[in-house]
């Protein structure tokens, strides 16, 4: 008998049950194994590093695929830190809306030591306290801190926008004062003096209140406006090609308009 075993005792069958399900839940989202031409490894993956990898996820199955997306990644990001030697091909992680995902147990440690398995890690979070919910604090403040640029926008959230404000960092600011020195009761003189203050360089309220496409940019001691430009999106290709399989069909939400096919600039279509 393992330590265990008592996991899955009579006394916590309904939670076993529970979590079974959920992990079936998951599980019928992937292929059957005779409709996939050949097998994928992580960790083979990790020590060649050629090639793209892409988790894509459709809003409509976002929650049943989560744990499963989070497990692969989590497994990318083991093999890639266990697998760093010098001279390893970088690999760039690029990681949209983190705080969305179940808690990935090897991203605190990528964060941190993503110099040494050559490793350049992009994030994108919506707000501070999504990570903490999902990580911890000790973890989070660990994951935002490794980051040697990073890119602030608009945040409503009172926390956050404090936190924001507390890493762009302060500023010394002089002032000249003037001010009114009374010699006697019928003469005044005005005087001025040089006044130090350390104050934040940017408000939080600033922060909360950025017009859209707004930002800071910080890289060490160096911090700068951003404007971003707006650029729309090329389409060349459908976002999504559902794939049939015994019979089974994706069908569209009920009012849900058919999606068209993208046009080639002959004027035919590109997918029949």
């Amino acid at each position: 008998t393992t330590p265990l075993a008592g996991l899955l005792g009579d006394s916590r069958r309904s939670m076993v049950e529970a979590l079974f399900q959920r992990i079936s839940g998951a599980l019928q989202t992937l292929p059957r194994e005779n409709e996939c031409p050949g097998r994928w490894s992580a960790a083979s993956w990790a020590l060649e590093r050629q090639g793209w990898l892409f988790f894509p996820v459709r809003t409509e199955v976002r929650e049943s695929t989560r744990p499963l997306v989070s497990l692969w990644l989590d497994a990318v990001l083991l093999h890639l830190v266990a697998s760093a030697e010098a001279g390893m091909v970088p690999v760039w992680i690029i990681l949209d809306d983190t705080g969305s995902l179940e808690r990935l147990t090897q991203l605190p440690a990528v964060a941190t030591r993503a110099r040494k398995a050559n490793i350049r890690l992009v994030l994108g979070v919506r707000n501070r306290a999504q990570l903490v919910s999902c990580y911890g604090t000790v973890d989070a403040d660990r994951i935002l801190s490794q980051p040697l640029t990073k890119i602030f926008l608009r945040c409503s959230e009172p926390q956050t926008a404090k936190w924001i404000s507390e890493a762009i960092g302060d500023a010394e600011i002089e002032r000249l004062v003037a001010g009114e020195n009374f010699e006697c009761s019928w003469r005044r003189r005005k005087i001025f003096y040089r006044e130090r203050r350390i104050e934040p360089l940017v408000l939080a309220s600033e922060i909360q209140g950025l017009p859209d496409r707004t930002g800071f940019l910080k890289c060490r001691n160096l911090v700068v406006p951003l404007k971003l430009q707006w650029i729309g999106a090329e389409r060349k290709q459908r976002g999504f090609i559902p794939k049939h399989s015994d019979g089974f069909a994706p069908t569209r939400p009920v009012g849900a308009s058919a999606t068209p096919s993208p046009v080639a600039p002959g004027g035919q279509p590109i997918f029949d």
